[in-house]
């Protein structure tokens, strides 16, 4: 009983600090052993310094822990609670179709456009690969990049083909025009 009458009473400096710090008085908490200290502060300026001082402070709001959900979005993404008894709609409507088809469309224009951007695909190589891939010739990125791969590569084959075939023209030419000039030597002998 002598305890409590002992026990100095700071209903007034929460109160107040319930109002300063804008909270309910709850959520208004004292640092230990400082009771006589903050009891001698009755007016708000004075506990606006105690505040500042952090002898007064405002305790965290109390809320619906999340771990149990992180726990289950962990497992989510192996794969669990996912099966045919957590499904609502038939799987087009979950994720549809036609979404797949646009998103399929975009990202490989995205990407024919980009290689024309930088060169790496003349006009007319983007013009047919777009009809392409809108034919549905190209099942993802992947399969449109090899293809692109496989398009530059047979144009450096085409091309150092061109270069040997352009060398040998020329070798043979001046194999005729030389054998052209002995026959004419001799013949002038």
């Amino acid at each position: 009983m002598s305890e409590q009458n002992n026990k100095i009473s700071l209903k007034l400096q929460k109160r107040l600090a319930a109002d300063i710090l804008g909270c309910g008085k709850h959520r208004v908490a004292f640092v230990q052993n400082q009771d006589a200290h903050i009891a001698g502060c009755k007016s708000r300026t004075a506990i606006r310094q105690i505040i500042s001082s952090k002898l007064i402070y405002r305790k965290q709001e109390n809320s619906v822990s999340r771990s149990r959900v992180r726990i289950h979005t962990a497992a989510k993404r192996l794969g669990r609670h996912s099966g045919a008894g957590k499904r609502n709609g038939c799987r087009d409507a979950r994720t549809p179709s036609k979404r797949i088809w646009i998103h399929r469309m975009r990202s490989q224009r995205k990407m024919l456009r980009k290689y024309r951007d930088e060169n790496k695909l003349s006009a007319t190589e983007y013009h047919t690969m777009y009809y392409e891939v809108k034919g549905n010739m190209f099942r993802n990125k992947r399969v449109l990049l090899e293809t692109i791969i496989n398009l530059r590569e047979e144009a450096k084959r085409q091309a150092a083909v061109q270069v040997r075939a352009q060398e040998a023209k020329t070798v043979a030419e001046a194999r005729t025009t030389a054998a052209k000039q002995a026959k004419g030597k001799i013949a002038g002998k």
